[in-house]
């Protein structure tokens, strides 16, 4: 701490302490910058700006909380996957859905509804889709 003002923090005792507890809280600009992307995905004309914004989403889960993944970016992407007309924007949705879910390490039991009501239901669909890229990229995700 800077002794002449005891408000100020050691960043590097707030980054330890945050590791140390292995939760990770969103920063409030994050989660408006994450809301925005998930909110407007949809409407975006172009494939190739989608699946930026996927990749932005699947980077900004890095620093975000396991809630903010669950809550916010899952459900776009799983929306994504669903309505997309892109199969180069379904298989980079894929793809993306696997690493968000590696990044996360604690699920409440509200939370592990999403599993049997969201993403099973979602991949068991993209077994029959028509694109070979998005069923290759669903087996790669599986492994």
């Amino acid at each position: 701490r800077d002794k002449q003002n005891p408000h100020t923090t050691d960043s590097n005792t707030s980054k330890k302490h945050a590791h140390d507890n292995g939760k990770r809280e969103t920063a409030e600009g994050l989660i408006i910058l994450i809301h925005v992307i998930c909110a407007n995905i949809r409407y975006v004309k172009y494939p190739q700006i989608r699946i930026l914004a996927i990749t932005l989403l699947v980077r900004f889960s890095f620093q975000s909380s396991d809630s903010s993944i669950i809550q916010r970016i899952i459900p776009s992407i799983l929306k994504t996957l669903s309505d997309d007309s892109s199969s180069a924007v379904r298989s980079v949705a894929i793809r993306a859905l696997c690493s968000l879910l590696h990044n996360v390490t604690q699920v409440t039991s509200v939370e592990a509804q999403i599993f049997p009501n969201y993403i099973f239901p979602g991949i068991s669909a993209l077994c029959k889709d028509a694109e070979v890229m998005v069923r290759l990229a669903l087996a790669e995700s599986l492994g």
